[in-house]
Formats: structure tokens, sequence, C-alpha cells
């Protein structure tokens, strides 16, 4: 039986994130909830600073061949999309930039195999 190394394992069908244009994209969406952070105030400057930084760490830790940050990609995309419904006012910049982000970074995150499935 060949052995396989801990790196080719899978949970669950998702593989660690690759380094390459895919990942630069994921990095690019935490922009605009960062520059949004600095030119705002108060709630919407501390939300938006708090998406931005908790999705570059979760980035690289799930560069860093970390199946479960991988696992936590879509998850805190779509926690962050609920937060900024439930908690910025309706229609401001803030709202806008942080809300696009988040379905941004939800719609990219999800495994290539769930989206084929669920379209065809």
């Amino acid at each position: 039986m060949p052995q396989t190394s801990f790196s080719k394992v899978s949970i669950a069908g998702l593989q660690p994130l690759p380094a390459g244009s895919a990942t630069l994209k994921l990095w690019l969406a935490a922009l605009p909830p960062l520059v949004a952070g600095m030119a705002s105030s108060g709630l919407p400057r501390a939300l938006g600073l708090l998406i931005g930084l908790s999705w570059f760490v979760l980035l690289i830790v799930a560069l860093g061949r970390a199946r479960l940050a991988a696992l936590l990609l879509p998850a805190a995309a779509t926690a962050w999309f609920v937060v900024v419904l439930l908690v910025l006012p309706f229609n401001s910049p803030a709202f806008i930039v942080d809300s696009w982000a988040a379905l941004a970074m939800l719609l990219m995150t999800f495994p290539r195999a769930a989206v084929r499935t669920a379209v065809s």
C-alpha cells in the first residue's frame, strides 16, 4: 500500500489553498473593507478593519496547509455578511462596500465541485 503524505489528504474533498492567481483575488477582496474602514469613524471603521484583518489572517493560515482554515473561509465570509447586514446602517457607504466585499469573499471561496453540482 503506497504511503500518502499528510499534505495530500483532504477533508470533505477540500484541498488547501494553492498559491496562484485565485489566491490573489481572495487577497484583493479584503482591500475594499480596509479602505472603507480607514475612511470611516466609529463602528463602521472597526467593522471594516476587523473584516479585512481577519480575512488576511485566515488566508495566511489557509495557505500554510491548514485545512481547517480552508474550511472556515466560507463560514467566515457568511458570518461577516450577516454581521454587516445586522450592524451597519442601511445604504451607508460602509454598508455597501462591506456587504459587497463579504459577498464576493463568500462566492470566491465555494468549492468548485459544490458549485458545479448546484448548477447542473
